[in-house]
């Protein structure tokens, strides 16, 4: 019996380690590193607004103020680490710096800009800057090696900007009156939009009949609220690179 030998070609991981590197990329994949990098440059820029222009206002506690300026500075750091690197390929961000909150269109988000009180701002670090995480997760695989050598500290940060509202909403939750205020948080129907990237749109599932897996008794599902996850089409032909 003949035994056929089949040549399997060892395939590298595909890595750009430097911007003269990039440069000789096809522009496709030039132009998805500045789409990217560009988006989270300016996402890292509004979240340091957003800390010192709108939550700093919902406390009059002054620890959690000082800790809304310390997170801004963390956000000013992550958006001048991508600027950086921006600038390294030819690419200026600093219009960014004088630009209004409303100006930028990347991470237009209306739950962030209708905030309106302390238990908002808590689940918005709890839930939205979490859903942020996964994004920054991807951009650790990134081929383009300044983008993934840029992540960790990046990650490691945002990290604690979501256990920071988990905190928040864990302490509220403890009195009668921060639970209630924390519940109508959630209850309220705001659509997350992070442009270009996913959405997260709260959605109401009907009640239904359905059954027990261990007695197969029929119950009663009552009607809920959900949270519905979707990816933009941009991103999802970006990150399959189609």
């Amino acid at each position: 019996m003949l035994q056929e030998s089949i040549a399997v070609k060892d395939v590298s991981p595909f890595h750009i380690s430097t911007p003269s590197e990039l440069l000789e990329t096809p522009k496709e994949y030039q132009d998805l590193v500045k789409r990217q990098l560009t988006a989270h440059a300016e996402g890292e820029l509004s979240g340091a607004d957003d800390y010192v222009k709108l939550f700093y206002f919902l406390t009059n506690d002054p620890y959690e103020k000082a800790v809304c300026c310390e997170l801004a500075k963390d956000e000013l750091d992550h958006y001048q680490r991508a600027a950086d690197i921006l600038l390294d390929i030819g690419i200026d961000t600093s219009f960014m710096l004088s630009q209004n909150l409303n100006d930028r269109a990347f991470y237009a988000t209306e739950a962030v800009k209708s905030c309106r009180n302390w238990a908002e701002r808590a689940l918005i670090s709890t839930l939205v800057e979490d859903a942020v995480i996964d994004v920054l997760e991807e951009m650790a695989q990134s081929s383009y090696r300044p983008i993934a050598d840029m992540c960790p500290h990046v990650l490691k940060d945002e990290k604690l900007h979501v256990g920071h509202g988990f905190r928040i909403t864990r302490s509220m939750c403890k009195t009668k009156n921060g639970f209630k205020q924390i519940q109508e948080a959630l209850i309220r129907n705001e659509r997350v939009e992070l442009r270009d990237i996913f959405t997260l749109e709260p959605k109401i599932q009907k009640a239904r009949i359905s059954r027990n897996p261990r007695t197969n008794e029929k119950v009663i599902v009552p009607e809920k609220k959900t949270v519905q996850f979707k990816m933009s089409k941009k991103w999802f032909i970006n990150i399959n690179n189609e």
